[in-house]
């Protein structure tokens, strides 16, 4: 509402995301996230990522009960993260680039939804903020 005298704010009945120009931005966005991430989809996996891929043990559907009700069926209870990762498993099995494909495509949605929240509070450099949520290398450990 604006003040007395003034005309009503009109606030656009399509939601951010339905705007095409919003969505070719995201789509560049996510080719951005893709380019800078391209040598870790062609690695496979590091460090400690071989325990969080889902144990054959855990790869029923039972198993997926156990990571949601069995203290001590995985090694931390992240049961949501777990979860993400037993539906991952049964889409492309033990293959590296699936689950480096999805982290980095999901990466690209959350820098995108920053652009769109800071849009949304009328923040300056809205797309600039993302673009560096999106590309700085403090991500890489997450992402790749």
């Amino acid at each position: 509402m604006g003040a007395v005298g003034s005309p009503p704010v009109v606030r656009s009945a399509k939601p951010a995301w339905a705007d095409p120009k919003a969505a070719g931005s995201a789509g560049l966005f996510l080719a951005a996230v893709l380019l800078a991430y391209l040598p870790a989809l062609r690695g496979g996996f590091l460090w400690d990522d071989d325990a969080h891929v889902t144990k054959p043990l855990l790869r029923s559907l039972h198993g997926l009960w156990r990571i949601w009700f069995e203290a001590g069926a995985t090694q931390q209870y992240y049961p949501v993260l777990h979860s993400a990762f037993w539906i991952e498993h049964r889409l492309w099995g033990d293959s590296a680039l699936g689950y480096h494909l999805a982290n980095a495509a999901l990466h690209a949605a959350a820098a995108w939804v920053l652009v769109v929240v800071l849009r949304r509070l009328s923040l300056p450099v809205p797309v600039l903020a993302g673009l560096l949520f999106a590309l700085h290398p403090v991500c890489v450990e997450s992402v790749a």
